[in-house]
């Protein structure tokens, strides 16, 4: 059970290091969440906009509105009195997570009285991301360059284990070379050391499993990675991160059992995502 939560502590901070590569400053004031007359609790998310400075009418505001009965969690509610003393530079409206039950995304009212493989949890923050062009591109810094970097540049997809969703393994010499020439062949250099990180697939050499996820047309969904350790103590970990219609991304945790449904899973959490969104308070999405 210790590894199983190291594990998790692992995946959870390894995206939101993916999420601060460019940490916002402090918003000026806390917005806490506001309950509406309908029982419905609407949240904000918030980023710094062009000018570099959050508060400002340029900031990216992701305003959503969840229905009532909905578990989520927000750490600015978390912050005692001490806390807030102590780090005046937390970032305010800057993330939040709920959680469903599957396969229907149910709403439950405590999500740790319900059985593991039963729960969705669904991490979100206020960083704006774009999928960019579908392939691994430079020097284009997108959800979909980036996921298509690792799975077939840096690892290779290997065995379908599901429809569209494929294990990634690690590349052999003759792989490495061949993509080395492709990418010279793009122009993107050749000095010493520029295609290093194309020997820096980390499959097999850790204690999980990862995978890339496409949809039926052959479009990148996202990736997703399994705690093979976990399944002795009753069935894979695994967490995936998808790009989302509101240019965010966001980090699912569920049980393994899960996996071959991801795209399913995918499909209804943008559309309760969407349904969530009022667009109306909401400013700059696509920044």
């Amino acid at each position: 059970m210790k590894k199983v939560l190291i594990a998790i502590t692992f995946l959870m901070v390894g995206y939101m290091v993916i999420a601060m590569w460019w940490p916002p400053r402090p918003s000026p004031l806390f917005i806490p969440p506001v309950t509406l007359a309908d029982g419905s609790v609407e949240y904000q998310l918030i980023d710094r906009g062009a000018d570099d400075v959050r508060g400002t009418e340029d900031d990216p505001v992701w305003v959503l509105r969840f229905p009532k009965g909905m578990y989520v969690s927000n750490p600015d509610l978390l912050r005692t009195e001490e806390q807030i003393e102590q780090n005046p530079a937390w970032k305010n409206n800057w993330n939040l997570s709920f959680s469903v039950k599957l396969p229907d995304l149910a709403l439950v009212e405590n999500p740790y009285d319900e059985p593991k493989h039963s729960i969705l949890r669904v991490a979100l923050n206020a960083l704006p991301v774009i999928y960019g062009s579908g392939q691994y591109i430079e020097p284009e810094l997108s959800f979909s360059s980036n996921i298509d970097k690792y799975a077939r540049f840096i690892c290779r997809p290997g065995r379908e284990v599901f429809p569209g969703i494929f294990l990634l393994r690690a590349p052999n010499d003759t792989e490495i070379q061949a993509a080395e020439t492709e990418l010279r062949s793009r122009g993107l250099g050749s000095h010493p050391g520029k295609y290093s990180y194309l020997r820096g697939c980390s499959v097999g050499k850790e204690d999980s499993d990862r995978y890339v996820i496409y949809d039926r047309s052959g479009a990148i969904l996202g990736s997703a990675s399994c705690f093979a350790h976990a399944k002795a103590a009753g069935g894979a970990l695994c967490g995936a991160r998808i790009w989302l219609p509101q240019n965010r991304d966001a980090l699912l945790s569920f049980h393994g059992q899960h996996l071959r449904d991801i795209q399913d899973i995918y499909t209804k959490v943008v559309a309760l995502l969407s349904a969530a969104t009022d667009y109306d308070k909401s400013r700059n999405l696509s920044q």
